[in-house]
C-alpha cells in the first residue's frame, strides 16, 4: 500500500534553482526506496525538465523513473541525455500515455499488407539486442499502387509503399522511412475471388545497417536468417494491400 509522505513539497522542488533539483533527486530517491511514491506521482505533480534535470547525477534512478512512464527499454535510456530524457518524457505526457501497450497490441508493418518489399512483422522498434521486433504505439504507412488490366483476371501493379514504428517518446522522422518499389502480377481465383501474387520488390530504405553486426540499430533484418534485408526481393502473397 502506497503511504503519503510526512511532509508538504516545498515550492523549491520544482523550481529550476540548483539547491531545488538536489532536493527533488534525494526525494526521489528516498520515496522509490521506501515505497512512498511511484514514479507516476512524480510524473504528474513536476514538469519533465525539472525531473530530468535534477535527476541528472542520478542516472540509473533517471533510467528507472523514465523507464515505468514511457515504456522505452531502459538499455536505450541509459543512451539518452537528460534533454532528450525530458523531451521523450515530455511527448508522452502530451499524448496522454505513460505507459507501454501490451506486446500483443503493439503496431508493426511488413509483409503483403503495408510494406511489401519485407517479411511480415519486420518493420518497428525491436528489443535491447535489436534482433527481435516488439513494436511500438503508433505507425504511419503510405501506398502508392498503379493498376494495369492485362486480360480478364490478371493485373500489373507498379507500387510504392512506405512506412515506419515508432513508440512512446518517439517521433517520426523523414529519415525514419523505410520502402519498397516494384511490381507485382495479380490473379484474381474465379471462385474465391482472393489475389494471388507475385511481387518483385526493390528495398530502398532498409535503415541504417552500416555497423552490423556489432550495432543493429534500425536496420530491418530478414527473419528468416537474421541477417540485414536483401535489396531486392521476390516474393508470393495471398490477399489485397487495401
Amino acid at each position: 500500500m502506497t503511504q503519503e509522505l510526512k511532509t508538504p513539497l516545498p515550492p523549491a522542488a520544482s523550481s529550476p534553482t540548483a539547491a531545488g533539483k538536489r532536493y527533488l533527486s534525494q526525494l526521489m530517491d528516498y520515496a522509490f526506496r521506501e515505497g512512498w511514491r511511484t514514479p507516476d506521482d512524480f510524473v504528474r505533480y513536476f514538469p519533465a525538465n525539472s525531473i530530468m534535470g535534477a535527476l541528472k547525477s542520478a542516472p540509473e534512478l533517471r533510467v528507472k523513473l523514465l523507464a515505468a512512464a514511457t515504456g522505452i527499454y531502459e538499455e536505450i535510456l541509459r543512451r539518452k541525455s537528460p534533454a532528450l530524457a525530458a523531451e521523450d518524457l515530455r511527448i508522452a505526457l502530451e499524448e496522454g500515455t505513460t505507459n507501454s501497450l501490451p506486446i500483443f497490441e503493439k503496431l508493426v508493418l511488413g509483409g503483403g499488407y503495408s510494406v511489401r518489399g519485407y517479411d511480415l512483422r519486420t518493420i518497428g522498434p525491436t528489443d535491447p539486442s535489436g534482433r527481435v521486433v516488439i513494436g511500438g504505439n503508433k505507425s504511419m504507412l503510405f501506398n502508392a499502387e498503379y493498376l494495369i488490366n492485362i486480360a480478364g483476371p490478371v493485373r500489373l501493379i507498379l507500387f510504392y509503399d512506405a512506412g515506419q514504428v515508432k513508440d512512446t517518446g518517439e517521433r517520426f522522422t523523414s529519415k525514419g522511412f523505410i520502402t519498397s518499389t516494384g511490381a507485382e502480377i495479380r490473379f484474381f481465383m474465379p471462385v474465391l475471388n482472393v489475389p494471388f501474387r507475385l511481387i518483385f520488390a526493390e528495398n530502398p530504405q532498409r535503415g541504417d545497417c552500416s555497423g552490423y553486426p556489432s550495432v543493429i540499430g534500425t536496420c530491418v533484418l530478414n527473419q528468416s536468417t537474421l541477417t540485414p534485408e536483401k535489396k531486392f526481393r521476390f516474393r508470393f502473397d495471398v490477399g489485397s494491400t487495401f
